[in-house]
């Protein structure tokens, strides 16, 4: 992400970037790192590009902004307002369109057959796939619920490629994902026993 001073304060510290309907913290910002947020006022979105974390905050606290989702952390659950349940549905719909589009251009243009690879990308483009990242949700240790999102997701980016789905197919999908999901977070469970015996 390029760095910009932030369009409230002109704050150089300005790491919380504006990404359609919403504000997405990145590396860098101290409070709100991998943190989204929905825009509820219609008059930011002509202002504002990036943010402080002061500013944002600031924003936070007078109903301007309101942060839903992080990879790193848990966000505070609370009931949102209809606006920002739109603004997130929106944010989110515009954004698998897009995806949906530009892969679906790609394939008609290269005239290939995808392949469960390209699949798989398509996938993890439209849903969070613990599988397919090395940011993982705290909080979500069975990944239960993540596996029925990418199932979805998964026929969903294989009609839009164009790919032949029948029981073959998903049970492949299946053991991949499942090797892959037990791979990672074995890896993962390493990483941190070595962490704890380190500090120990």
């Amino acid at each position: 992400m390029k760095e910009c001073p932030c369009t409230t304060c002109s704050s150089t510290q300005a790491y919380v970037y504006r990404s359609g309907l919403v504000m997405c913290g990145g590396y860098g910002s101290a409070q709100y790192d991998t943190t989204w947020l929905a825009i509820t006022d219609d008059d930011l979105l002509e202002k504002i590009e990036v943010l402080c974390d002061g500013c944002t905050k600031e924003l936070e606290e007078q109903g301007k902004l309101f942060a839903y989702m992080s990879t790193l952390g848990d966000v505070e659950p609370k009931r949102l307002p209809a606006e920002a349940y739109e603004a997130i549905f929106a944010h989110q719909a515009l954004a698998v369109m897009k995806t949906i589009e530009t892969k679906v251009a790609g394939q008609i243009l290269r005239g290939s057959r995808p392949s469960m690879d390209e699949v798989e990308t398509l996938r993890s483009e439209l849903e969070y796939d613990p599988s397919m990242t090395r940011a993982f949700r705290t909080g979500q240790v069975m990944y239960a619920e993540e596996t029925l999102r990418v199932a979805k997701a998964h026929i969903l980016a294989a009609y839009a490629l164009g790919v032949e789905v029948d029981r073959d197919h998903i049970e492949s999908a299946a053991k991949r994902y499942g090797e892959r999901l037990t791979s990672t977070l074995e890896c993962l469970d390493k990483m941190f026993e070595q962490m704890s015996s380190e500090l120990s």
